[in-house]
């Protein structure tokens, strides 16, 4: 974290030691209905990232897990793995080891191929 000239820089050091900034933030306070503008975009845009694919992601202590379409990406202490998950059985059990979801009733699967 580093100041700016408007509050705090979050930055991140690339394998090739460029410094590149992540978020910017302020010590403003805020509402939580400062939000809801981006959050409803965020939902319903045509043009937003989460209406474009599936998603699901969680951070964890040393990094984050997400699976979006059908790849699995975890980035732990900096190093990142990607792979393809090869069918939706591999799809159910990533969800269920890494993100606790477990499906009781019978998903169209062919809809996260997009």
């Amino acid at each position: 974290m580093l100041p700016s000239d408007s509050g705090w820089d979050l930055i991140r050091k690339k394998g090739d030691g460029t410094v590149v900034p992540q978020y910017r933030f302020t010590e403003t306070p805020r509402e939580m209905s400062d939000f809801a503008e981006m959050c409803l975009y965020h939902q319903t845009s045509p043009d937003s990232h989460f209406t474009q694919n599936r998603i699901c992601s969680l951070a964890l202590p040393d990094g984050r897990v997400t699976i979006s379409g059908l790849r699995l990406i975890e980035a732990h202490n900096g190093s990142r793995q990607e792979r393809e998950l090869r069918d939706r059985h591999e799809l159910e059990s990533a969800l269920r080891e890494r993100f606790g979801v477990d499906f009781q009733k019978e998903i169209d699967w062919s809809r996260l191929a997009r």
